[in-house]
């Protein structure tokens, strides 16, 4: 039986996950998302219908994702 031990797996950094929400990425809200994440804080401020609003959403689930990779 094949079983999916993440210890087996290299970690990803967090550019090579950033990368994969192109051209989101690229934004300062992205950036603000992650970075908020990171310190507990899961309000986001642009509210939920701009673009920097998509950008922090996907910053903060991209730094999610970095941080409970050992996880999955």
């Amino acid at each position: 039986m094949f079983l999916n031990n993440s210890a087996d797996r290299p970690k990803r950094t967090f550019p090579q996950i950033a990368a994969e929400y192109a051209p989101y990425h690229t934004m300062l809200a992205f950036q603000v998302g992650a970075e908020d994440y990171m310190d507990g804080h899961f309000q986001n401020p642009f509210g939920s219908s701009s673009v920097e609003a998509q950008a922090w959403d996907r910053g903060a689930e991209a730094a999610s994702r970095f941080t409970n990779q050992d996880l999955h």
